[in-house]
Order: structure tokens, then sequence, then C-alpha cells
């Protein structure tokens, strides 16, 4: 999968950390972006944990959280320049963050893989 894809699969993604609850057709949009990009939900999860969460998990503790959406190309260039500056202490303390704040997210995944299987019917 090119950087085209996964881009478009992170700034989907981006909207799961926005400060605001997402509607029933933001959940099929996102889903369908994954699916475009011919990645699974088990993917997506993936990328979420190992690349989008560690560039947006400051919006989830903010009060007053970005809520408009993010700037594309800024989150672009953090997730890529993560990506690329990433250590296994780094990756492990990350790890550990994403499992003990997970509970902030499990409602929106399992919308998200419920739109996933419209998705792909």
């Amino acid at each position: 999968m090119g950087l085209t894809n996964r881009s478009a699969v992170w700034i989907a993604i981006s909207e799961l950390y926005l400060d605001t609850e997402l509607e029933e057709s933001d959940y099929a949009r996102i889903a369908s972006i994954i699916f475009e990009n011919k990645f699974s939900i088990a993917q997506a999860k993936r990328i979420d944990r190992d690349e989008v969460f560690p560039i947006l998990q400051w919006n989830l503790f903010s009060a007053a959280g970005v809520w408009s959406g993010f700037d594309e190309k800024w989150l672009v260039d953090r997730i890529s320049h993560s990506i690329q500056n990433k250590s296994r202490l780094k990756q492990l303390l990350l790890g550990i963050f994403y499992f003990a704040f997970s509970w902030m997210h499990v409602n929106s995944w399992q919308r998200l893989a419920q739109a996933y299987e419209h998705v792909t019917k």
C-alpha cells in the first residue's frame, strides 16, 4: 500500500479523535475510505494504534480539544515523521498508553466495524 492510501486512512481515522460526537454517516464514510484504500478493519486498528494515536492522543484528554478537524498536511507530516523516528522503547510505551486508554475508543471501533461490514457487502 502506498503512502497515498495510508494517508487517506490516517485522515479518516483522525476523525475518531475529534472532540465531537460522530454520526452513523460519519462512520459509514470512514469505513468506506478504509475499504476503498484496501485495508481491513483489523489493519485500520493497527494503523490507529501505531501511527495515528501517537500523534493525536493529546486531543482525547484536552478539555477544549480540536473539534473541527485536523489540518491534513500537518497530520500527514507528523505521522510520517513519527514513523521514521520510532524507537522500540517509544513503540512499547505507546502500546501501553493505547491499551490503557482503549476504553475511550471501544464504542467508536465497534460502530466503525459495523459500518465496515455494510460497506463490504
